[in-house]
């Protein structure tokens, strides 16, 4: 138990690959030495009922995504601006306090801004960029404004 693989795939037990996981090895370290890819060695700790540690996200980065949540930024914006998954930014949420919003909630559709946006001429996919919401949707938005006026 604990030796080293000499090159035979997936030698190591699931309590063996917990062990050197739960001592500071990275899964990547682990599936290089067991010769089993990352994937194989993330299902083994699962399955082992093994916490796995987030990948390290610098603490600044962390503030700054808790802090975009806390101001209202959608998840998909802070996903795309701080290039984290949408589990981490609610788990970095969770982690500073900020509480968390329903899942796919509806949001308040600032109209009047999309209104104007297309009024100066802003083409849908560039007013969907500025304002946070699909093409589709602002197009729609449009389109009832549109009928509306």
């Amino acid at each position: 138990m604990g030796e080293q693989n000499s090159g035979a795939r997936g030698r190591l037990s699931g309590q063996e690959i917990a062990r050197l996981y739960r001592s500071g090895r990275s899964i990547r370290q682990i599936a290089a030495v067991d010769g089993r890819s990352h994937g194989s060695i993330h299902r083994i700790l699962r399955r082992e009922r093994v916490r796995v540690r987030a990948a390290a996200i610098p603490r600044r980065v962390r503030a700054a995504v808790a802090a975009a949540y806390a101001g209202g930024e959608t998840v998909a914006r802070i996903c795309a601006r701080f290039r984290v998954a949408p589990d981490s930014v609610r788990r970095i949420a969770e982690e500073y306090g900020v509480p968390l919003r329903a899942s796919g909630a509806r949001r308040w559709v600032d109209r009047d801004l999309i209104a104007r946006l297309a009024g100066e001429g802003w083409p849908p996919p560039a007013v969907a960029l500025l304002t946070g919401y699909s093409p589709r949707h602002v197009r729609r938005v449009i389109g009832q404004l549109d009928q509306a006026a």
